[in-house]
């Protein structure tokens, strides 16, 4: 399976544009991002799922993205997940490669 660079790229993006924290009553919850949403997020649009879901996998594997749950564990793919945030070093790989 080939890896789609501008799809992995602009997944990345998605997470970092709406991963964010909201403050509630004195504490901070995390608004994540999981599947369902990046495929049907107008950023990705244009890809497949099976394109998204591998750059998930890809992100995950390169320490890109803090993922909470995956289901299935232990496979080369996900079914669902839920992605908590993105890491400081994809961070500074977005910043290289936007």
């Amino acid at each position: 399976m080939n890896l789609n660079l501008d799809c992995f790229r602009d997944t990345l993006k998605c997470c970092i544009d709406h991963i964010d924290y909201e403050e509630t009553n004195h504490s901070w919850k995390i608004i994540t991002v999981n599947l369902d949403i990046l495929y049907n997020s107008e950023e990705l649009k244009n890809y497949s799922k099976k394109e998204i879901m591998s750059s998930v996998v890809y992100l995950d594997e390169c320490g890109f993205i803090k993922v909470s749950s995956k289901f299935p564990e232990n496979r080369p793919y996900v079914d669902r997940c839920t992605i908590e945030g993105v890491t400081f070093i994809g961070h500074q790989f977005y910043e290289n490669i936007r």
